[in-house]
């Protein structure tokens, strides 16, 4: 896995009057992310496995799903079924670099299982 320089900051929301906290700030090497559990499951679904991350130690996303895609393994958030027939995450990086991050730290804790 090839090192880079993202940072993971975390902030606590909402933001005390005087300013907000930065809480964390960690290299990549020590992103943060922690995978608590995974779950794999059998069979010939294209479904692997589940998973439950830790971020920094203070927050907790359970159900992203390890999928078999036509290009490989990816990383799924948790989502749910909406009233309007749609299913959307719940949870989700607001980044294409921190989904990337995450993906690798989840599909290393899925592979060395």
């Amino acid at each position: 896995m090839e090192q880079s320089e993202h940072k993971l900051y975390v902030r606590i929301y909402p933001p005390r009057a005087d300013s907000m906290r930065e809480v964390i700030h960690m290299e990549k090497t020590s992103n943060g992310i922690e995978v608590l559990r995974v779950h794999r499951l059998g069979g010939d679904s294209s479904l692997k496995a589940f998973a439950d991350v830790s971020f920094a130690g203070v927050f907790i996303v359970k159900g992203l799903k390890v999928v078999e895609g036509k290009n490989g393994l990816f990383v799924a958030m948790p989502s749910s079924k909406g009233t309007d027939g749609k299913w959307h995450d719940r949870a989700y990086p607001l980044t294409k670099e921190f989904r990337e991050i995450l993906k690798e730290v989840v599909l290393e804790a899925y592979e060395s299982e």
